[in-house]
């Protein structure tokens, strides 16, 4: 049996259960240590060995962590191995550099196991609080304006006079229809109604105090 059947048969057969848990997120995920622990009796039965190690690359101006992990055959020395990479946070509060580089080198070593024994670990976020808060873009609210109320504006007319008040009451509309044609305004003598023109109406008014046709100015000036 080649390295690489004893390989698919591990593959096949480890169970790593998520034994950690989130606190932050509400989870349960695997580390390095739940898979190192669950593929050692595999390792045995199969007459393999498996190795981890690590290798620091810098690439531009950040250093990066490259864990490998392998199994090599006891009987035929065949080996077969996967790398993964895990950049170094440049700090991380509460640790130290000893401590940021020791964090970074497991996160590396379980990623290249996953990669080794086929985990599928992508809805992992491990053991980090990587929640990300959504606000919703909220437009701003545009302050509405008050409604106005329309000024009302009162115009000042002037008196009008006793006699304006009898001369108005006396004229009929200048806009009367009958049988949709306009009629011109017709003028009435205050006594007896008659019709007079609007010259004898306003000389009458002037003189006599009110409206009066010919006859009744006759009647008023004998009276007086």
């Amino acid at each position: 049996m080649t390295v690489l059947e004893k390989l698919a048969l591990i593959q096949d057969e480890l169970k790593a259960p998520k034994s950690q848990f989130n606190k932050f997120a509400g989870y349960h995920y695997r580390n390095q240590e739940d898979i190192l622990e669950a593929v050692k009796p595999l390792l045995k039965k199969y007459g393999v060995v498996m190795t981890v190690s690590d290798e620091i690359k810098q690439i531009g101006d950040r250093y990066y962590v490259m864990a490998t992990a392998g199994i090599r055959d006891l009987e035929t020395g065949q080996l077969v191995s996967t790398s993964a990479f895990a950049r170094e946070d440049q700090e991380k509060k509460g640790m130290d550099l000893s401590q940021l580089t020791g964090a970074t080198s497991s996160y590396a070593r379980k990623y290249a196991l996953n990669g080794l024994f086929l985990i599928d670990d992508t809805e992992d976020a491990d053991s980090k609080d990587n929640r990300v808060v959504q606000t919703p873009s909220v437009a701003p609210i545009k302050p509405v304006a008050p409604l106005q109320t329309p000024k009302v504006e009162t115009v000042s007319q002037a008196p009008v006079s006793p006699l304006a008040n009898e001369i108005n009451g006396h004229m009929k509309s200048y806009e009367t229809f009958d049988g949709g044609l306009l009629k011109a305004p017709t003028f009435n003598c205050a006594d007896c109604n008659a019709v007079v023109t609007e010259k004898v109406f306003k000389f009458s008014s002037e003189r006599l105090g009110r409206p009066m046709c010919f006859n009744c100015q006759n009647k008023a000036k004998g009276t007086n």
